[in-house]
């Protein structure tokens, strides 16, 4: 055990009486006196602090014995009272068990919330007339058993933890892989799109190549007859000749001018089903967390046995 009234951060010393002011400062000190009227146990150092402050100067503290000796063997006869303030109303203790209830809390608390209960008790009364010792030790084979099984729990969720971020990086590669997949598929019908608009092209691109070359034909033959005529004046005959032959070749011409009034052109219509299916997807897959078994229902069933 650490010397009397000294101050030790090791989590393995324990004292009968902890220093209240260092205790809240998450520092494990003995204490060696209380002050009534702070209702707070005191080790050596804070004894001074305490009496520095002349608003202090009247408290009463209490040592370990009537000559105020500090040896171990009377550390005992330090007052009996509790040290932990209420969660609630901070200024006070919790210093009152209700037996009825099961719980503990300070005088405020049990004032509003414990006004009807018969089995009521201040802490260093109680404890006073109670036997402790067998709740104790079933309270702390409880506590080590929950610490056993809190431990098992952190560990296994540690792990948990970096499995899920495995798993993480294992989604996230297949997401990528399937939208290559997609891709690889979308490129394969954009192929096949433009291959089907490419041959289309070229078949009508052929036709209108023809009909082009047919009228550049046309024109060469009424420019020819034109002239022919226009030579022919005195020659009736070559002249009958020519016009009918002009005749002919307008009349076709008309013909084929009333059918290139019904063109045709390349036109692209998207294929709205892909689109709407796309559209109607949320993700690209599925998202599954396998489901693991109730940690506070096994840590209850641990803690009982």
């Amino acid at each position: 055990m650490a010397a009397k009234g000294s101050t030790t951060d090791a989590s393995d010393e324990f004292f009968d009486f902890v220093c209240s002011p260092c205790n809240k400062k998450d520092r494990n000190t003995e204490a060696v006196k209380y002050c009534a009227d702070c209702q707070e146990y005191l080790c050596g150092a804070c004894v001074i602090h305490h009496n520095s402050f002349a608003v202090l100067a009247g408290h009463t503290l209490v040592g370990r014995s009537k000559s105020g000796n500090t040896s171990g063997a009377d550390i005992k006869h330090l007052p009996s009272v509790p040290t932990e303030r209420c969660t609630i109303h901070k200024t006070k203790l919790m210093d009152m068990f209700c037996a009825d209830h099961d719980s503990i809390g300070c005088h405020v608390c049990f004032t509003s919330n414990h006004k009807t209960c018969q089995n009521i008790h201040y802490f260093p009364e109680f404890v006073q007339s109670v036997r402790q010792d067998e709740n104790d030790k079933r309270v702390a084979k409880e506590i080590k058993t929950v610490m056993s099984v809190a431990e098992y729990f952190m560990k296994r969720n540690q792990k948990a933890r970096k499995e899920n971020s495995k798993s993480k990086m294992v989604c996230l590669k297949e997401i990528k892989s399937f939208r290559a997949d997609i891709n690889e598929v979308t490129d394969q019908l954009e192929k096949a799109s433009v291959a089907e608009i490419e041959e289309n092209h070229n078949e009508l691109d052929k036709i209108l190549q023809l009909k082009i070359d047919n009228m550049h034909d046309t024109l060469d033959k009424l420019t020819k007859y034109e002239a022919e005529m226009r030579s022919s004046q005195n020659n009736p005959s070559q002249l009958f000749v020519a016009t009918k032959l002009c005749k002919e070749i307008i009349l076709d011409t008309e013909k084929c001018m009333q059918v290139e009034e019904q063109r045709t052109c390349l036109a692209f219509t998207r294929n709205q089903n892909i689109h709407k299916v796309l559209q109607n997807c949320d993700s690209l897959g599925e998202q599954n967390c396998t489901r693991q078994e109730d940690l506070y229902e096994i840590l209850s069933q641990k803690a009982t046995t």
